[in-house]
């Protein structure tokens, strides 16, 4: 749009927390977020890492992360009280896509005509060329 470029990546967010509240209170369990934040701030930090951007459908959240971290050799969380890897998982998938992010701008920076710097860069963003035309 008027000769810039826009970044844009999708990361799940505090979509996984909304739905592991959205589970327990089915099952009769409600916890505030002022409750989970208590509970995370006791527990054993990166007792398990999950990748945020794995969980795409709704339902049954904290039996699909369960099963993640099982899936891959970790310990699965046992209720909310240890379920403060979605946020710990969630600030390094923040910090990887910033990273990125920085890879790109900066190989993009240097005026190349091509993605080639970026590419050496290690930059995972591909180019899109949109037609010109009538809108």
């Amino acid at each position: 749009m008027n000769g810039s470029i826009r970044f844009l990546k999708n990361i799940a967010g505090l979509w996984l927390l909304q739905e592991c509240r959205r589970a327990w209170a089915l099952a009769g369990r409600e916890y505030s977020y002022s409750e989970l934040a208590e509970m995370a701030s006791q527990a054993r930090p990166f007792a398990a890492v999950i990748d945020p951007d794995a969980f795409l459908e709704p339902g049954g959240m904290p039996e699909k992360i369960a099963a993640f971290c099982a899936s891959h050799g970790q310990a699965a969380p046992q209720g909310p009280r240890n379920e403060p890897h979605i946020l710990e998982s969630l600030a390094l998938r923040y910090r990887q896509v910033l990273e990125s992010l920085d890879r790109c701008s900066d190989a993009r920076s240097r005026r190349s005509t091509s993605w080639a710097a970026a590419r050496a860069t290690r930059c995972s963003i591909g180019l899109w060329r949109m037609p010109r035309g009538e809108p």
